[in-house]
């Protein structure tokens, strides 16, 4: 699967928006993906998922944190064998 060039709106998660969820994200790449506010690529709340075999490659995200992924206090990912590379925000500090 491939998500690119998409933009997460209110919350987040330009290429996925898990919420409340369990399950799994494999062999996946997430390219160029923006989060209005938090997770480029991934937004996660409250859920436990797998992510394996995944590109997270230049997403970003707008005002608060996450450029590859963001991880909720409430949630639990096991990330393998995955590659994050060149992802960034987009606010000036």
């Amino acid at each position: 699967s491939s998500f690119t060039s998409n933009l997460g709106k209110l919350t987040g998660g330009g290429g996925i928006y898990l919420r409340s969820t369990t399950g799994g994200i494999y062999n996946t790449i997430l390219k160029s993906n923006t989060g209005e506010s938090r997770g480029g690529g991934v937004y996660l709340e409250n859920s436990d998922v797998e992510i394996f075999h995944t590109v997270f490659v230049n997403n970003s995200y707008n005002a608060v944190s996450g450029g590859g992924i963001y991880v909720d206090s409430n949630s639990s990912p096991a990330i393998k064998n995955s590659i994050f590379w060149n992802n960034t925000d987009d606010i000036d500090h």
